[in-house]
């Protein structure tokens, strides 16, 4: 265990655990926490501690069991504003028992190291033969302990139960476990995750691939303890992230280099300066809290040892003398934070952070690091990548060049780009770059092993590995649906060099929309040319919403059937730039096994044709699509829901495996960014409120009107009206009786108690405002509604894809119907702020003006149907007639604010592209209540999952019509696909598979 800092930086104030308080805490503290044992519980005033009594009194509760959830664990500061993503888990099991048998240390029984209170902090003892030997003993137990504990490290076990199996091992070697009891510490060893800087808790938390892990173990044995600790990788994730690798490794070269400099008359204060030079040199952060420290007979004697430079250590290395030299480093700020059983820390910034430690002997000649690791020892380094530049980029004509420098890196180790800059530059440029040796040979060639295995297991399910609408012939082998068929590659698709280069062109988020592969044998000949994009997008493409991740799992040559590609067809926005001798500027990517090409997806290629004699060429497709738009494949209904619960969070986002499809999450705050200088909505009468916008008088006429015209009006009339106003109202589109209808089928959602009162959009409305999302899952009443004759006709012509693709040799007539992005209920209670003034396509990132507007260009059209009485008192819906048409400079001022005042049974319909919010509820008692209906166009992302929010069972029993508008039918674009055609062929087929 790491020792508190006695000079340099100080200790972290502790802070008031009061919700909302920033003081610094006194000595105040809950009395029933102390009964309970529970540490860390501190008050700035009786006040504070007053008046946050109901919620701390949770945790009380917690630590008697009164709060687990189903499966019985709980978090037991649900207050506590952790830093980063790690979270305890508790109940904590019961204290181990040591036998008495075994010497226990003075602190076993009352929890207080008597002996190490007594000594002089400026004496260092110095061993004789005897204590040396007994040091060694004990530190070999103690090596012996950590790797039987690192040994069980994997994915899917509890650092709980790594604790029993430190605590059985050193029971088994007749010692007794340091950390049990010292200064009351509840557990035998110290886990610390992630961002944890040190002293974790092992409880009930599951380890993840891609956690890292520091085990701290501390033995007592013969009357000397040994220290030592070592931060592992936690799954093939961990391994191929490059950030734990910089810290992990960066951690254990500092350790090995100030060891290096151990020997008689070494300084103590020297160490730190070595850890801190090349800690910096990394641009990782030491944390200077936590030092190494004296150990024999006393688990922390004198001397203290600093870890980074400038320190006033004072003292000289002596032979005879026994010490731990543990740096902590992180990736961001050296600060830490105490949670609150006041033992773990965490990094300031939630940033991951590595230790490692060793117990030391100095010699007369030199050192003995006593807690050496050895041949068979778990872990061990991983390397980090060399400075030369590894990545190709084109030159002259525009051919890659044909060698490759062999970096002898795997997906089970890792892939570190010196040069990634470079090749987001190329991409975003050039619209494509290739890295080479992300996999070595070997590693290439086991994943094309296990492709094969794949393409049998396909076979065996009935799927056709010849699709005759991509490939002339049956030697171009396809394997779809790889997530499904092989963990290798769902790994693959985490990979940090695929995911940084995607993100380089598609952001933070995107979506993995179709993973498949290509197997072209001798023979095989060439599919049609075409660009990404084109396949499933009208034109014009001008920006880059896919791109195309390709793995080489054989070298790709031009006489393999290497991809053929066009140079400098990424800046083509229309069918009219691709010239019509568009093949012959054809030029092949040539590469090694191991090799990935990265193409964005307005590139145009095709694949060659192998004319090859025995040389197959294998290459995996790992196609990604901005967040905001459909996938290729509905991954939602093609992969079993037992498979789905097995894979990573960050999988499963990327997959789209979530019942919210794609929003923007906060109280609208992508407008703050967009528009800086947009108006804001408060409450009336707050004193951030801008002064124009204070609460709206009573007698506030606007400069304009919503235009209000029957439900029977010609179609062709109302799409005039929306093309000049942005939107009008529909009367009477809904009947009473149907309004009444809707209400009782949503009685069952209406309570507070119920999960829908998180809100769909939570955070986006103000909390007087329950929503109930899922909408025409519960109301069968909603459902006929959203297929009314008027709606279907305006959201037909404003919002479908229709045209002709141009695909080498023939033309292909495409359909892309609109589907339904969400429906919700609102109910606005008395007191609801207004929201901001927003436009709804801001969540598609549509940008306005760039181009001369056309109606059926817009992205999404919403109804706004009133189940009540709506006036501007109550809350009506704000809105900006003719601002559909404005560029993105424009801003909305407050006398062309409008009111969507509307007798039940009325809807407002209007489009996405319109500023509107809506208004604050004035009126006590009273809710006002409104239904959704949100359509989006066919090739965007809707904002709900409509396959995992409406049940199966009731799609079953719904319209075609409706079906489709939920994305159950696949349009002649290759977008929504379920085992490679359209999931209404086999709806049945898809409910007991998803099994949702």
């Amino acid at each position: 265990m790491a020792q508190i800092a006695t000079e340099g930086p100080s200790m972290q104030q502790r802070k008031c655990l009061g919700a909302d308080c920033d003081n610094d805490a006194g000595t105040l503290q809950c009395p029933s926490c102390l009964k309970l044992g529970i540490k860390g519980s501190y008050f700035c005033s009786q006040d504070c501690f007053k008046k946050n009594w109901s919620q701390h009194n949770a945790i009380h509760k917690a630590a008697q069991g009164k709060t687990q959830n189903v499966s019985g664990a709980f978090n037991p500061f649900p207050t506590y504003s952790f830093t980063g993503a790690v979270r305890p888990v508790y109940p904590l099991s019961a204290r181990r028992a040591v036998p008495n048998s075994i010497r226990h240390p003075d602190w076993a029984e009352t929890g207080i190291p008597k002996g190490e209170k007594r000594l002089s902090r400026s004496k260092i003892d110095i061993l004789d033969g005897k204590g040396q030997d007994a040091m060694r003993k004990v530190c070999k137990l103690a090596r012996e302990v950590l790797d039987i504990t690192a040994a069980e490290l994997r994915p899917g076990i509890t650092t709980d139960y790594l604790d029993d199996v430190c605590h059985k091992a050193c029971v088994e070697r007749n010692a007794y476990p340091s950390p049990l009891n010292y200064n009351h510490f509840p557990k035998s060893l110290c886990t610390s995750p992630n961002e944890v800087v040190c002293h974790g808790i092992p409880d009930q938390r599951i380890l993840l691939n891609g956690d890292i892990l520091n085990l701290d173990i501390s033995l007592y044995h013969g009357s000397y303890h040994a220290d030592l600790n070592e931060t592992y990788y936690i799954g093939d994730r961990a391994r191929a992230d490059p950030d734990s690798i910089k810290v992990v490794e960066t951690t254990r070269e500092c350790l090995n280099k100030a060891i290096e400099i151990v020997k008689p008359g070494t300084p103590i204060g020297d160490f730190g300066k070595v850890i801190e030079k090349h800690a910096k040199s990394r641009n990782c952060s030491v944390v200077a809290t936590w030092g190494g420290h004296g150990i024999n007979t006393e688990f922390h004697p004198p001397p203290w040892i600093p870890h980074y430079a400038k320190n006033k250590a004072v003292g000289l290395c002596k032979p005879g003398m026994t010490f731990t030299i543990e740096p902590i480093l992180t990736l961001g700020k050296p600060q830490q934070v105490y949670w609150p059983d006041n033992w773990t820390n965490a990094t300031v910034d939630g940033k991951r952070t590595a230790q490692f430690e060793h117990t030391l002997l100095v010699t007369e000649t030199g050192v003995e690091i006593l807690t050496a690791a050895g041949e068979n020892s778990p872990g061990g380094p991983i390397p980090l990548s060399t400075t030369r530049d590894t990545t190709e980029v084109v030159k002259g004509d525009g051919d890659p060049p044909n060698t490759h420098p062999a970096l002898n890196l795997t997906i089970r180790t890792v892939i570190m780009i010196s040069n990634l800059e470079g090749a987001k530059a190329h991409l975003k440029e050039h619209g494509w770059a290739r890295i080479p040796s992300v996999l070595n040979k070997a590693d290439a060639a086991h994943a094309l092993a296990r492709l094969w295995k794949a393409k049998e297991a396909s076979e065996a399910c009935g799927e056709q590995t010849f699709q005759p609408i991509l490939d002339p012939d049956p030697s171009n082998v396809r394997v779809f649906y790889l997530p499904e068929l092989d963990e290798l590659f769902r790994n693959m698709l985490t990979h940090p060099a695929g995911i940084d280069l995607t993100k380089s062109v598609l952001g933070e988020k995107f979506l993995v929309s179709n993973f498949s592969a290509n197997i072209a044998r001798p023979g095989s000949k060439s599919m049609a040319l075409h660009s990404d994009q084109s396949i499933v997008l009208p034109e014009p493409w001008l920006n880059v919403w896919a791109v195309n991740v390709i793995w080489c799992l054989t070298r790709m040559t031009k006489e393999n059937g290497a991809t053929l590609y066009i140079p400098g067809s990424n800046k083509w926005m229309r069918w009219e730039d691709v010239p019509h001798n568009a093949p012959d500027l054809l030029v092949p990517f040539e590469a090694d096994a191991g090799d990935i090409v990265v193409i964005d997806g307005r590139l145009w290629h095709t694949s060659g044709s192998n004319v090859t004699e025995d040389e197959d060429r294998a290459i995996l497709f790992a196609y990604c699509s901005a967040p905001y738009m459909r996938q290729l494949v509905n991954w939602s209904a093609k992969l079993p829901k037992e498979l789905q619960e097995t894979l990573s969070p960050e999988l499963k986002e990327m997959l789209g495996l979530s019942h919210i499809g794609y929003h923007v999450y906060g109280d609208l705050r992508y407008m703050d960014d967009k528009y800086p200088k947009r108006l804001e909505a408060r409450t009336p009468g707050t004193k951030d409120q801008p002064a124009e916008l204070e609460s709206f008088p009573q007698d506030y006429k606007p400069s304009t009107h919503i235009s209000e015209f029957p439900a029977n009006t010609p179609i062709k009339e109302i799409l005039s009206i929306i093309d000049r106003d942005g939107g009008l109202i529909l009367n009477n589109l809904v009947s009473l009786e149907e309004l009444k209808a809707i209400e009782d089928e949503l009685a069952p959602y209406t309570q507070p108690s119920k999960p829908e009162d998180s809100g769909f959009f939570k955070g986006l409305v103000p909390q007087e405002t329950l929503l109930i999302g899922g909408l025409v899952g519960k109301s069968p009443t909603l459902s006929t509604i959203c297929e009314h004759p008027v709606l279907t006709h305006l959201h037909q012509s404003i919002l479908t894809d229709h045209g002709v693709r141009k695909v080498e040799g023939y033309d292909l007539p495409y359909h892309i119907d609109p589907l339904l992005s969400c429906s919700l209920s609102f109910r606005v209670g008395y007191g609801a702020a207004r929201q901001r003034l927003h436009r709804d396509d801001g969540t598609h990132l549509v940008e306005h003006g760039k181009k001369p507007y056309r109606l059926d260009r817009e992205a999404q059209l919403g109804v706004l149907i009133a189940g009540c009485e709506t006036t501007q008192a109550n809350g009506a819906t704000m809105f900006v007639v003719g601002s559909h048409r404005w560029d993105d400079e424009r801003e909305p001022k407050l006398d062309e604010i409008t009111f969507a005042e509307m007798q039940p049974g009325s809807a407002l319909v209007f489009l996405a592209s319109c500023w509107h919010g809506a208004g604050h509820n004035s009126i006590p008692g009273f809710t006002r209540i409104q239904h959704g209906l949100f359509f989006v166009r066919g090739t965007m992302r809707t904002q709900e999952n409509q396959f995992l929010a409406i049940p199966r069972s009731k799609v079953l029993g719904m319209s075609a019509e409706m079906q489709s508008l939920l994305g159950y039918k696949q349009p002649t674009a290759a977008l929504g696909m379920v085992e490679n055609g359209d999931p209404m062929d086999d709806l049945v087929g898809v409910i007991a598979r998803a099994n949702i």
